[in-house]
This record gives C-alpha cells, structure tokens and sequence, in this order.
C-alpha cells in the first residue's frame, strides 16, 4: 500500500468523514476513494464474515490436534524456494 501525507487542511476536511468520500482533482476527474478506518474495519469484516459459515467456524474451533506455531515455522524454514 501507498503512503501519503496530506495537508493539514486535508486532514481536517476527512477528518470528519465517517464512512467512504470520492477524492476528485480540481478539474473533476476521479482520483480514488476515501475510507475513514471505522468504515475500512466494518467493510473488511463484512467481508471476511462472507468467507465462511457460523458452522464451519463452529466446527473449526472443535477440531483437535493441528500444530503450534514453532513446529510450522520449523517446516517452512526446510522449504526451498
């Protein structure tokens, strides 16, 4: 992802934003769009609850065995790329 710093009067103007804004250049064209963080979190759990069923997170949490983190990381340190 691109970083930018925007001007303090930028900031002030989406400061107040609670949701999504089209950002357009002085001439009108479309430069991209805004989201503040509340509505950036709200979509991207909108959209990893969409992935997968309240049944297969039920039947997830169920499962045994599996292995801890130090043995995977062991594993992959023997892949070669």
């Amino acid at each position: 992802m691109t970083t930018l710093t925007i001007s303090p009067a930028a900031q002030a103007e989406l400061s107040g934003i609670r949701e999504q804004a089209e950002l357009k250049s002085a001439s009108g064209d479309t430069l991209g769009m805004f989201l503040s963080t509340v509505a950036y979190r709200k979509l991207l759990y909108t959209h990893a609850n969409s992935l997968v069923t309240d049944e297969e997170l039920e039947n997830a949490r169920k499962q045994q065995g599996g292995k801890s983190t130090q043995e995977l990381l062991a594993k992959l340190s023997q892949v070669q790329l």
